[in-house]
C-alpha cells in the first residue's frame, strides 16, 4: 500500500520538476528567437534534436507559417 504523505510528495516533486522545464524551454525559446533566419535555418541541422525543435518554432513564428 502507497503512502499518501509520500505520494503528495512526489507529485508536488513532479510539478514542480514539470514547471521548472516549462520555465527552461520558454527561455531557450526566447533566447533562440533573438537570432536571425540565417542562423535559425542553420540550426536546423545541429545535432542536437531540442534545438532543431526549437529553431523550426522560432523560424515558424519569424516567417508567420
Amino acid at each position: 500500500m502507497t503512502n499518501h504523505t509520500s505520494t503528495v510528495f512526489a507529485s508536488e516533486s513532479e510539478a514542480a520538476t514539470r514547471a521548472l522545464r516549462r520555465v527552461a524551454f520558454a527561455a531557450e525559446r526566447a533566447r533562440l528567437a533573438q537570432h536571425t533566419i540565417p542562423n535559425l535555418i542553420d540550426l536546423l541541422s545541429s545535432a542536437d534534436l531540442r534545438t532543431r525543435f526549437i529553431a523550426e518554432m522560432c523560424l515558424r513564428d519569424a516567417t508567420d507559417t
